[in-house]
């Protein structure tokens, strides 16, 4: 039986250490192997592959599986299935919406964890991985560590310092190639290059200073948790600036 690993609340996945429950009163296990535009749904039930089934990743298509699924098993309810899909980021999201109103049991595991608990298997094709899936959530359902959504200050955290990190990035690509170049081209060609790179530097360098302003107020305005948002936020901005916090820094954002 495969180990559940306790991950961080921030990643997305299932978190929440109250949500441990056995699902021995499930019929219905469920994989989605999870795309930009579609989604793959494998359905097991008593360990045997019940169908396959393909729709678009968006309201329409998840509505149009849950009417065949009823129709394939008229027992099926939200109450005694199990969704089980691995972690894609921002592709979740039409999932997890829709899951979330209808209350449903939702596992959201790491792509690791399952590939490590099924070992190898033959053939890999988004029909294959919905049935691995599926089958990693059958066996593993006295382990089950259901998912619950993450409060609204950390989703807004989670966007700001995605952005943030991404103009990080791009300020840096801009800076190395200039640093590199330095020496190795001629002097006015250096300057010319810098010249033309210098307003997008500075607008990218205002960008970064906008959005840790708003990193920060966000943090202020939360009520609940300043301590460890603050912390963790602390942490990311200075990997993001090249530097790691001192000792004295990180205890000073702890209190």
């Amino acid at each position: 039986m495969s180990k559940v690993l306790s991950v961080q609340q921030t990643t997305g996945l299932s978190t929440n250490i109250n949500s441990f429950k056995s699902m021995e009163s499930c019929a219905l296990f469920i994989g989605i192997d999870i795309s930009k535009a579609s989604l793959d749904w494998a359905v097991i039930v008593a360990n045997k592959l019940l169908f396959h089934y393909q729709s678009s990743n968006d309201q329409k298509g998840i509505e149009s599986f849950i009417k065949y699924l009823t129709l394939q098993y008229p027992q099926a309810s939200f109450s005694n299935s199990l969704y089980c899909m691995e972690h894609t980021g921002i592709y979740n999201n039409h999932l997890l919406r829709f899951f979330q109103h209808k209350q449903a049991n939702v596992w959201v595991e790491h792509p690791i964890h399952i590939k490590e608990s099924l070992g190898m298997i033959r053939g890999k094709n988004d029909k294959v991985d919905a049935q691995r899936i599926a089958l990693y959530a059958y066996k593993n359902r006295d382990e089950v560590r259901l998912w619950t959504p993450k409060r609204e200050v950390i989703q807004q955290l989670d966007r700001l310092t995605a952005t943030r990190s991404r103009l990080v990035k791009v300020r840096k690509m801009l800076q190395s190639s200039l640093t590199d170049s330095d020496g190795f081209i001629a002097k006015k060609d250096h300057n010319a290059d810098k010249k033309s790179c210098q307003k997008t530097l500075n607008a990218l360098t205002q960008d970064i200073k906008q959005v840790q302003v708003e990193i920060t107020a966000t943090i202020e305005n939360d009520g609940i948790g300043r301590p460890p948002l603050f912390k963790r936020t602390a942490w990311i901005c200075a990997i993001g600036q090249g530097y790691w916090p001192s000792h004295r820094h990180r205890t000073a954002n702890h209190h």
